[in-house]
């Protein structure tokens, strides 16, 4: 079964927008069942009304600090987030990254504090560039993030977390990176991961999805990709037909 995970960011504007998506693809799952794996993230002031309206979907946060209360002005606490409803959490998006500049030791506390809460985690990593580097440098700049992102997680905590491979340089531009390359980078992930547990085929056992740029047009090349376990979808999950068509695409494999 694939997963799929609609990371709507800083989107719609409005709260009847946001339950307009939600309820059209409830109303089509229930008509014909998807066989995937369908998690909504939206903006955090939409969270709780759309889970107490739609209690049969799963939801998840884009983001959480690391503590469970206190004086962190702004922050929302994955214990928040769990008491809200949602059973996941984004951690370490390229654009948390980017913007507020949150490296690896900042997601690493995050998702040990998502965990204890009993939240799921989608941990994010991927290169910013590959313009003017060699395979085995950009490899190893996502190597030392999943080394440090996931630092100190036991084998029986992988059960509760997805890693998305997200090359930075794909997201939001319309230019993704081809199957065939991202398995290169998804491959070595897995790899990174069995050498950290200590356990080669465990590591082969992870889910990893992709994301950057996937769209109805590009969704078939991904996801047939036995590698491949789902994508995030940013831009095209907020497109409802073509949404569901990724969903149904998702559905053959």
């Amino acid at each position: 079964m694939k997963t799929i995970i609609a990371n709507w960011k800083m989107n719609p504007p409005a709260m009847n927008e946001a339950d307009e998506l939600v309820g059209f693809l409830a109303a089509q799952k229930k008509k014909d069942p998807f066989k995937s794996g369908l998690i909504f993230c939206p903006p955090f002031l939409y969270l709780a009304e759309l889970i107490k309206k739609y209690g049969t979907e799963v939801f998840g946060a884009q983001n959480c600090f690391w503590e469970e209360k206190g004086a962190f002005t702004g922050e929302v606490s994955p214990l928040m987030v769990k008491n809200m409803g949602a059973e996941y959490v984004i951690l370490g998006h390229s654009e948390r990254r980017k913007y507020f500049e949150e490296g690896d030791e900042m997601v690493n506390k995050k998702l040990k504090a998502a965990l204890r809460s009993g939240l799921k985690a989608v941990v994010c990593v991927g290169e910013q560039t590959r313009l003017g580097v060699s395979e085995a440098q950009y490899l190893k700049v996502i190597e030392d993030q999943v080394r440090g992102s996931l630092a100190g997680i036991s084998q029986a905590e992988f059960k509760n977390i997805i890693v998305a491979y997200e090359p930075v340089w794909a997201i939001g531009t319309g230019v993704p990176d081809s199957p065939p390359e991202s398995l290169k980078s998804i491959s070595h992930i897995r790899r990174v991961i069995g050498a950290m547990l200590e356990d080669n085929s465990f590591g082969e056992g992870v889910g990893v999805l992709y994301g950057g740029s996937v769209n109805g047009a590009n969704a078939d090349g991904f996801l047939k990709e036995p590698g491949i376990s789902g994508a995030l979808v940013g831009g095209a999950s907020l497109k409802k037909d073509e949404f569901l068509g990724i969903i149904r695409t998702a559905d053959k494999y």
